[in-house]
């Protein structure tokens, strides 16, 4: 049975098709990344959001639609234009988070197309909801984590010392005398911290009218899960030291954070029915049924949206392949001698080499002929870089490998003990064990220290020189036990300006 379609909605039909084809030639190569992000159990809960954002678009659809558009095209085109340059920064500056953020802008743009500024305004919030489907980029991902596992273990010291339990922070260890709680990573609350405050908004738009009354749920939802959190913490070491170590790992532990995110989300429930009888706002007259064609503007708004994306995605192509490389040394003849120090390279397992992504890369440990210290080293370097094969920052590498960050600070040249160039210095710590490592991008004749810094310089360099080839040098000292830092840097010190002056034959300058 023919469809009864009319000739401009069968135009409008096409527009949408023409959108949608557009989008899947840019996006669709970089799903499988998007996935694999949704798939970490910090994100987990990102796939639940495009679900709550059709949701809400549904469920609001009286207010929503029909859009009724007014006003000039120049929204969803300022929107699809913002997403090419998103994207291409993303594509160029291997910042993939900004490649998945350009998902959300061509939602936005789509919106705008239809409804203009007003549609926006109306579509805000369900937008802003979308916006959780967007994964925290790693590094910033990691530092929070790092900030809350510190933060979450003060509090668990501070609850056990109120329930009369003699207990000390060192870093992310408690120390209950009787046994050790080392806080990792899992236990930061950052995978909990982000649905809460997404509960948190969602309570306040489904059951709450008044702005202060949303806003105090979305508020709250942030101190409600660090001390949950920080009470599961104190909750396990006690049952772990006067009870069974049973509660510290396996079901029990895991058992006990989804436990402890149940609560958070009751408290957050609780409160808002609470506020439910507090000012009480007349209700909302439902909206008057309204009709009003589509203007005959909307569509060529959309096929320019698509045309964009198209354009995006033919420049990002363009702009990688005509990338290439100088030539250079491999690192095969990379000598493991080193003034005073003596080095035994080794090769890293596959399972490594498919997480670093790196073109060529060497690796070993060195010995101090005069002093004894070990040190590790890696050099990555990488042809061309983009999105999922680039420098890893060691910020997130390191802290992943159970290793504390006691200390993080840029160092400026130290030409007195032959290190012309600044570095990163990380302060590292396990008990017993102390390691000083220092790291920097030497990418294209520069040495970077700032991960920032090392993606702007990537995105311009790929512009305007045709390359993004680089490297990512980390070297760690481990520290004897009667080394102070300032000696473990001088040795650090020393070793990274041999081990730069060796690179040039390597990494290739400028």
């Amino acid at each position: 049975m023919p469809m009864d379609i009319s000739r401009e909605n069968r135009t409008l039909a096409a527009a949408l098709l023409f959108w949608l084809v557009c989008a899947f030639v840019l996006f669709g190569p970089h799903l499988d990344g998007l996935l694999g992000r949704w798939n970490a159990e910090d994100n987990s809960y990102c796939y639940l959001v495009p679900l709550v954002f059709g949701y809400m678009v549904w469920q609001g659809r009286a207010v929503f639609f029909p859009a009724c558009p007014k006003g000039s095209a120049l929204p969803s085109l300022l929107l699809f234009l913002l997403l090419a340059c998103s994207y291409l920064a993303g594509l160029l500056g291997s910042l993939e988070t900004l490649v998945y953020g350009a998902v959300w802008l061509g939602v936005a743009g789509l919106t705008a197309a239809f409804g203009g500024w007003r549609g926006l305004k109306r579509l805000w919030f369900p937008l802003l909801i979308l916006l959780f489907a967007v994964p925290l980029p790693p590094f910033l991902n990691r530092l929070l984590t790092f900030r809350l596992r510190l933060f979450s273990t003060e509090l668990s010291v501070r609850l056990l010392e109120w329930l009369r339990i003699p207990a000390y922070a060192d870093g992310n260890i408690i120390d209950m005398g009787v046994t050790k709680l080392q806080v990792v990573d899992a236990c930061s609350g950052l995978r909990y911290l982000m649905p809460s405050l997404l509960m948190g908004l969602l309570l306040g738009y489904f059951f709450h009218t008044r702005i202060w009354k949303r806003l105090f749920l979305m508020v709250l939802s942030v101190p409600v899960t660090i001390v949950a959190n920080a009470f599961r913490i104190a909750m396990t070491g006690v049952l772990v030291a006067y009870v069974s170590p049973e509660f510290g790992q396996g079901f029990l532990h895991d058992f006990s954070g989804w436990l402890v995110y149940m609560i958070s989300i009751l408290l957050l429930g609780a409160t808002s029915f609470g506020l439910k009888k507090v000012h009480r706002a007349p209700p909302r007259p439902e909206p008057e049924p309204r009709s009003c064609r589509l203007e005959a503007s909307v569509w060529p708004r959309i096929v320019i949206g698509g045309a964009v994306m198209l354009l995006a995605a033919g420049a990002g192509e363009h702009l990688l392949h005509r990338q290439a490389a100088p030539e250079r040394a491999s690192f095969e003849s990379f000598s493991m001698h080193l003034g005073e120090w003596r080095g035994k390279r080794f090769y890293l397992d596959q399972e490594i080499l498919d997480e670093l992504w790196a073109d060529d890369y060497v690796t070993g440990n060195f010995r101090n002929e005069r002093t004894g210290n070990v040190l590790h080293l890696l050099v990555s370097y990488y042809e061309r870089q983009t999105t999922e094969h680039t420098a890893h920052a060691p910020t997130s590498c390191l802290l992943g490998g159970g290793w504390d960050l006691a200390a993080k600070r840029p160092l400026p040249p130290a030409p007195e003990r032959g290190r012309k160039f600044p570095v990163m210095q990380l302060q590292l710590q396990k008990p017993g064990l102390v390691v000083l490592s220092n790291f920097w991008f030497q990418q294209r004749g520069r040495i970077i220290t700032s991960e920032w810094m090392n993606k702007i310089w990537l995105v311009a360099d790929s512009l305007s020189l045709g390359r993004s080839d680089g490297a990512l040098v980390r070297v760690e000292l481990y520290l004897n036990p009667d080394q102070s830092l300032a000696e473990g840097q001088a040795l650090l010190d020393d070793f990274d300006a041999l081990l730069q002056e060796r690179l040039t034959a390597h990494i290739p300058g400028r």
